[in-house]
């Protein structure tokens, strides 16, 4: 939230920035079950949404963890962007809100490999599918090491929608 007028009895809600599909969206962020994501996404806090994990009803966004810096950078993406200039997340397999979407996203973090940056194969990622190819290819890699998989962290982020960016 960013900001509330008791007077006019209205809210202002700062939207993120992703991609799906290689296209533009915008989402809100309202809670997450890990202090870490919450804090990141300026959300609330909320631990017991851990038990929507086992439901199944969750959708995967990829977080980049390492990505290019600089407001002006066309290829930014990545925490450290992220804590300056807004994310710029992935939300794999993505078309449109329809019967069965599920605003609930579980968090992949993926890390460009040393090897991959040194060879300048770190560029921006808009689409799920080519993160699964780099990570399969081993470019990107969990923060544990190995491809990037689930750690378990769930953020509620419905969509707003896209844009024409």
């Amino acid at each position: 939230m960013a900001n509330i007028c008791p007077e006019k009895g209205t809210v202002d809600l700062k939207l993120r920035f992703g991609f799906a599909n290689g296209r533009h969206l915008r989402y809100l962020s309202f809670d997450a079950n890990s202090e870490e994501s919450a804090t990141l996404e300026a959300s609330t806090f909320a631990p017991t949404e851990s038990d929507i994990l086992q439901s199944g009803a969750t959708e995967v966004i990829y977080t980049i963890v390492n990505g290019k810096m600089g407001a002006s950078d066309p290829e930014r993406q990545g925490l450290d962007s992220a804590l300056n200039w807004g994310s710029l997340d992935v939300l794999a397999h993505f078309t449109e809100i329809s019967a069965g979407y599920s605003p609930m996203w579980d968090v992949r973090l993926a890390v460009w490999t040393k090897d991959a940056i040194a060879k300048g194969q770190r560029t921006i990622i808009k689409d799920g599918d080519d993160l699964e190819e780099k990570s399969a290819s081993g470019l990107l890699v969990s923060p544990a090491g190995g491809p990037v998989r689930t750690r378990r962290n769930l953020v509620n982020c419905p969509v707003v929608g896209f844009t024409n960016e």
